[in-house]
């Protein structure tokens, strides 16, 4: 979740962005990777992925930046939701309504209030004053939104479901409540733990899963190899769809063979006749030197 001050004209800003259910190339995130949104805005980021419309897609660090190249590239994936606002009060399952779940018993959200106070937190919830028009007027308490990581919307044979995925540096960051670590820097302080444990219960309410990744799980190859990917969404190939099939093969035979990635794309580049594009021949030499020896392609994708 993302941890930045809360105020009057954040929660507006929340509200005008998300309360209302958007898909696609309409959704909009309810922080944004800004230096006036951002908490760390220096390693946010804005991604316009094909996948999702080209809309912007904000990550707001590095490890959500790998995680979130990891679930677009999930071959079951047809929508992503990035920075979610956990809704306070009781609502409809965020599929209700989508024609992709028409005729599909889904469970509603029973909302962070309910919740917290289920689980002895809702004294920490977060809420705030907020003041009404006129000067007569006295202000009153609302509650404040979680947020949440990435929503994923996925789709296979039994049909379509989401899954919450919370992000997070390193796997060691989630233990039980009230365990402590002291002189960890990076552990998770009390308010953090039980807002995790609120999220987690609250998609469990609508029969979402919660799956905790960190950022030091997505391998630093697979990573970079996602990262290209997406940096080449837009470009087409222009060969025969016969070719295409032929050449996927390959690659797909070479994966957990333990034959490094760019010997298998320079014997294909070789036996199918295909030249590099925009690079010279001793710039192409330097690159693939430059790359680490003996390093192999990942054995799976765990989505």
């Amino acid at each position: 979740m993302a941890n930045s001050p809360i105020n009057e004209a954040r929660l507006r800003r929340i509200r005008d962005r998300q309360w209302e259910d958007r898909w696609g190339v309409d959704y909009t995130a309810s922080i944004w990777a800004t230096s006036k949104e951002a908490p760390g805005w220096t390693s946010a980021s804005v991604l316009n992925p094909l996948k999702l419309g080209c809309r912007n897609f904000h990550t707001l660090g590095r490890r959500e930046e790998y995680v979130a190249y990891l679930a677009l590239h999930h071959p079951l994936l047809w929508d992503l939701h990035e920075q979610r606002a956990l809704f306070p009060e009781p609502r409809a399952h965020f599929l209700f309504g989508h024609p992709r779940a028409a005729g599909m018993n889904l469970s509603p959200i029973t909302g962070t209030i309910a919740v917290a106070s289920r689980m002895g937190f809702l004294s920490k919830h977060p809420k705030i004053y907020v003041k009404p028009g006129g000067a007569a007027h006295l202000p009153y308490m609302v509650p404040f939104p979680y947020i949440s990581d990435l929503l994923l919307y996925l789709e296979d044979e039994a049909g379509v479901y989401a899954i919450n995925w919370s992000v997070t540096d390193k796997r060691n960051d989630y233990f039980p409540r009230g365990r402590r670590r002291a002189g960890n820097p990076g552990e998770l302080d009390e308010d953090e733990r039980d807002s995790k444990l609120i999220e987690k219960a609250y998609y469990e309410d609508a029969g979402i899963r919660t799956q905790k990744v960190a950022g030091q799980a997505v391998d630093f190859d697979l990573r970079c190899n996602l990262r290209e990917l997406f940096l080449h969404q837009n470009k087409t190939v222009g060969l025969p769809r016969e070719q295409i099939i032929e050449i996927t093969a390959k690659f797909r035979a070479a994966v957990g063979s333990g034959v490094v990635g760019y010997e298998v794309t320079r014997d294909v580049a070789v036996e199918f006749k295909i030249a590099a594009r925009g690079r010279a021949p001793h710039l192409e030499a330097s690159h693939m030197e430059s790359r680490p020896k003996g390093r192999s392609f990942p054995t799976s994708f765990d989505g």
